[in-house]
């Protein structure tokens, strides 16, 4: 496998990496595309999981009648008392 960096800070510092783990530049390239892969996954399983009881809601018609500017607003209060 050949993996081209043409950013010489970022050859760098997986080089620097790559010496204390003692593995090739490669290697730690591919782990990190691995790391952000999952990382993404996790992140849209996490958006699944928090849409899904509210679009079960609205498939059984129960829906608010609040804006989203309403919602931001609340929110803004909630984090303005903390």
């Amino acid at each position: 496998m050949h993996i081209e960096i043409n950013n010489k800070a970022l050859e760098g510092k997986l080089e620097t990496i790559a010496a204390q783990d003692g593995v090739p530049v490669e290697q730690v390239a591919v782990d990190i595309i691995h790391t952000a892969l999952a990382d993404e996954e996790a992140a849209v399983r996490a958006l699944e999981d928090f849409l899904q009881p509210r679009i079960d809601r609205a498939h059984r018609g129960e829906t608010v009648d609040t804006t989203v500017e309403e919602i931001f607003d609340r929110v803004d209060k909630e984090f303005e008392v903390s």
